[in-house]
């Protein structure tokens, strides 16, 4: 499968000039990779492109980019007629100012889908995709604050060379487990829902809260939340941060997509907020630190950095505590402020 004809990939300055289908692109290097804007001439022009033309890769600087996301980040130098030029990178955070509708998240998890099943296609893998997003559209429209959770990637217990994925975690996974009631009191479900479950009530202490197993509601209250794996595809138990960091470089137009569309009030990372960093403008914004966590706010939105919810090392009262404290005084003054 055909996705793209890359005739040729150039470098003026600061700018990449990309020529694909016959349309000429200039696309602002540091806008789509910190790696490419800082490497050297050499560096930037050995590459390869997919046979399929769905990517290029650079082996000298480890960068992988999808020719969808540099149309989507560049300004066609050529706008053929009839079409307005396409938006450049810097001007997606004006989506976060979008209403979030279930138009727009159906829309988005069509185009995520379509796109995820592209790379899989394209890069021969033996594996499907493993969605991710909001879990009840409904549920998650009418909450508030409305809360995204970003993890590293999902699990799938596969024997070497076994194939995976074709599911979702929040289509599938998570709604199975509340309706099996199968999520138990300890462990990662367990503590994002003992967070959101707090949140939703009044910011109970993690000591107030009913366990899982003994009032449904606590488990109920995941189908408000928003989840979303920077790996798409099955990973390992246990995360290499390389892996991840390649995986989000593979998957950073998804997950910026993701980000805006979803346009939540509180976005929870698990010990990953690192990588998201310069794409969602957060370098020169401080970080507070509070207990385990850290976290700032701009334009709204309050963004945490906590351990990952299965790291066990960290007890679930300090873990969900911390968490809400820090959602509770970002909201006390964002009421204040109104």
């Amino acid at each position: 499968m055909k996705f793209h004809d890359v005739q040729m990939i150039d470098f003026e300055g600061a700018k990449m000039v990309l020529t694909a289908d016959g349309q000429v692109y200039r696309v602002d290097l540091p806008s789509i990779s910190a790696r490419l804007a800082n490497a050297n001439d050499a560096a930037r022009r050995s590459y390869s492109v997919s046979p399929s033309g769905y990517g290029v890769h650079w082996p000298d600087i480890d960068e992988d980019l999808t020719i969808d996301g540099l149309i989507a980040a560049a300004q066609p130098a050529q706008p053929r007629s009839g079409e307005a030029p396409l938006l450049l990178k810097e001007e997606l955070p004006q989506q976060f100012k979008k209403t979030v509708s279930r138009e727009r998240l159906e829309a988005l998890e069509k185009e995520v889908n379509a796109e995820l099943k592209k790379m899989a296609e394209s890069e021969g893998s033996i594996h499907h995709p493993i969605t991710d997003g909001v879990v009840d559209v409904d549920r998650y429209l009418s909450s508030s604050p409305k809360m995204l959770w970003i993890l590293k990637e999902p699990w799938e217990d596969l024997k070497e060379g076994e194939p995976g994925g074709d599911w979702s975690v929040t289509r599938g996974l998570i709604p199975k487990k509340i309706a099996e009631r199968t999520i138990g009191n300890k462990g990662m479900y367990a503590r994002i829902a003992y967070v959101t479950y707090s949140v939703f009530n009044n910011y109970q202490n993690y000591s107030d809260i009913p366990w899982v197993t003994d009032d449904p509601r606590v488990a109920e209250s995941l189908k408000s939340i928003a989840y979303v794996n920077v790996n798409k595809f099955p990973g390992k138990k246990w995360s290499n941060p390389a892996n991840i960091e390649h995986y989000y470089r593979r998957n950073r137009n998804i997950l910026m997509k993701q980000i805006a569309t979803i346009n939540s009030d509180v976005i929870i990372f698990g010990n990953i907020l690192h990588l998201f960093i310069d794409d969602l403008g957060l370098k020169s914004v401080e970080l507070k630190s509070g207990g385990s966590v850290v976290s700032c706010s701009k334009e709204g939105r309050l963004y945490i950095n906590a351990y990952h919810p299965a790291y066990w090392r960290i007890s679930g009262k300090t873990y969900v505590d911390d968490i809400v404290t820090v959602i509770k005084k970002n909201r006390q003054v964002s009421e204040l402020l109104q």
